[in-house]
């Protein structure tokens, strides 16, 4: 049974148009990739310290887009599409459900990783100046994708099942994995990690957490190529020493716990708001008529206009500040001015006899930070104010009301720079 999910899995991703314009496109990025970065100057092209580099910058530039969109097609299409009642009929234990797909979704992630490791391949035996053998250079990428890719395609998936089960909002989904890429982005950064710059000294704990769950394995790695020649990293494999392997293990050990909570927390029912003691003793004590309601008497004037914008701009205002999705941008914003502020206020040039400061902190919020990110927030937020009503499925109700149209987009777009004025103060 689980088997033919898991085959029935594969089959609707295979299915997908994006799917097929994606491969192509990971292809033509590996490509580019390998043509275009040399992140040692003294190695090989074709040494398996180099391979290792090249798809270590290319799941850290794409692993977490790719699962975030083939998570889609993975875990929202029932809400997405509207069939979710059907999907949660079918005769199967949640987890069962869950796990089929989870596999599908590591599966078909597999694949858009193996098409950027034969751009990888096509690259380097199109820049090197000498023949590469083709089983060589099969064992260094078939290494590669066991040990570095497969481990972090399955703590990647994981995480994510684990973030849908808690919130089923496809822009919280995507945000929440734009944080965690920022976040790893940041500890590389501090833990002075070899393929990004670090503007300070590593931090020891950062290194020696890196070390052990580092899902890309660059910490081992650097420290195996650290006691080793130029001469010896040019011609022998990455050795699966004790390091590497103890991180490989942590990496799957932590995948295993984040699924476990992932299937803990899933179950084949409907999301719905639970009422309080309060509410549902309010909500029984309620005496519904049957047919007959009250004549009420409705306004259109200016004033009545006037008050109708204020009440929409506060409930929209409101509404999203309690939203998922705008508490996760709070996090990701200040991890973001964090990760920026700081190394502004530690960097200082040689022989420098200004001390920075508060103006300097500020310069980098204002001309790094807003232009940055600014936009990508903004694309959010307006988003969700656009299309809640529709999402809630009660466009239906607010469209025949009163208040005019001019009115509903003012009240969207006060509540969006209300919003923004809130970033800013935060």
């Amino acid at each position: 049974m689980r088997g033919q999910l898991f085959l029935s899995e594969l089959r609707i991703h295979l299915r997908q148009r994006s799917l097929w314009l994606g491969l192509p496109a990971m292809a033509v990025f590996g490509f580019v990739l390998t043509n275009g970065l040399r992140v040692d100057q003294d190695l090989s092209i074709a040494s398996h310290f180099h391979l290792f580099n090249l798809q270590v910058v290319l799941l850290m530039m794409t692993l977490p887009f790719v699962i975030s969109v083939l998570g889609m097609t993975a875990f929202l299409r029932d809400s997405s599409h509207r069939f979710i009642e059907l999907s949660y009929s079918v005769p199967v234990s949640s987890r069962a459900f869950l796990l089929s797909r989870f596999t599908g979704l590591v599966a078909t992630a597999s694949l858009v990783i193996l098409a950027a490791q034969l751009g990888t391949a096509v690259g380097i035996g199109v820049s090197s100046m000498q023949p590469v053998p083709a089983v060589q250079l099969g064992g260094y990428l078939l290494w590669n994708f066991v040990v570095v890719v497969l481990p972090a395609i399955l703590l990647y998936s994981a995480s994510y099942l684990l973030l849908g089960t808690i919130t089923r909002n496809a822009l919280a989904l995507h945000f929440a994995m734009l944080v965690l890429f920022i976040i790893y982005m940041l500890i590389a950064t501090k833990s002075g990690s070899p393929v990004i710059v670090s503007p300070g000294l590593p931090n020891p704990v950062l290194v020696r957490l890196m070390l052990w769950f580092d899902p890309f394995a660059m910490a081992p790695v650097a420290a195996q190529a650290a006691e080793l020649s130029i001469a010896a990293r040019n011609s022998v494999f990455v050795a699966l020493d004790r390091a590497l392997l103890l991180n490989r293990l942590g990496v799957l050990l932590l995948a295993i716990v984040i699924l476990t909570l992932a299937l803990r927390r899933f179950t084949l029912r409907l999301p719905t708001r639970k009422k309080g003691g309060k509410e549902r003793q309010q909500a029984e004590s309620i005496v519904r008529p049957a047919t007959i309601y009250a004549a009420s008497n409705t306004h259109s004037g200016w004033l009545a206009q006037w008050h109708a914008f204020l009440s929409l701009c506060r409930i929209e205002y409101l509404a999203t500040l309690k939203s998922h999705l705008f508490l996760l941008i709070i996090a990701g914003w200040a991890l973001v001015i964090g990760g920026e502020v700081f190394p502004a206020l530690t960097w200082l040039e040689p022989m420098a006899q200004r001390v920075p400061g508060t103006a300097d902190a500020l310069n980098r919020f204002q001309w790094d930070i807003v232009p940055q990110f600014g936009m990508l927030i903004l694309l959010l937020v307006s988003s969700d104010i656009a299309w809640r009503d529709r999402h809630l499925g009660i466009s239906s109700l607010v469209a025949p009301t009163p208040a005019g149209n001019v009115v509903l987009l003012a009240s969207k777009w006060l509540t969006l720079v209300l919003l923004v004025a809130t970033l800013l103060l935060v």
